[in-house]
């Protein structure tokens, strides 16, 4: 009769731990670094808009600072007030979907979280056309033993990270495009 409560109570215990226990999910920083010592495109914000989606009720200001944030910290690019042909017209589409599923019983459940963020760039001037695309996720699993545990949820931090992520992203690519345009890129 020990043996059976010994091995029950291991198991209970075993089923506590684990489901107490929660896998970091960290997302990786995706930085902008200085990469001109002066500006090579001068561009002035036409829109900012949000796309189809936008589960995470990001604001367009939000986005614009963000944006800004990083196109100064390149050093390639400088906001102009006054738009003529050497300006760039900057729209910018974004938007971000959010995915909760639960799947078990009572004995053990499930539960995934899954964010997916996306920024679009679109430089416009009378010669060129150049679109640019940051893709950032995030995902987060967890099981619960017995109705025990949390469910996986994404912190603030993590989100607006994961926003900065695919802003960062979609900077360096335009970065490498107008790089190869310019003759003043320095590391």
């Amino acid at each position: 009769m020990k043996k059976v409560s010994l091995i029950a109570f291991s198991s209970i215990c075993f089923l506590l731990l684990n489901a107490c226990s929660q896998k970091p999910n960290l997302a990786l920083n995706v930085n902008v670094n200085q990469s001109c010592k002066e500006p090579i495109v001068f561009y002035q914000f036409d829109y900012i808009a949000k796309g189809e989606f936008n589960h995470l009720n990001f604001e367009e200001s939000t986005i614009k600072s963000l944006l800004k944030t990083a196109l100064e910290t390149s050093g390639c690019f400088k906001e102009e007030a006054i738009l003529d042909d050497n300006v760039y017209s900057l729209e910018v589409l974004f938007g971000s979907i959010n995915n909760q599923k639960t799947q078990g019983n009572f004995l053990s459940s499930n539960s995934h979280n899954e964010t997916i963020i996306e920024v679009k760039l679109a430089f416009h001037n009378p010669n060129e056309t150049r679109i640019f695309s940051g893709k950032s996720t995030l995902e987060k699993q967890n099981t619960k033993y017995l109705s025990i545990g949390k469910s996986a949820t994404l912190t603030s931090n993590q989100i607006q990270q994961t926003l900065t992520n695919a802003i960062n992203v979609s900077v360096n690519e335009a970065i490498q495009s107008f790089w190869g345009k310019s003759l003043k890129p320095f590391k």
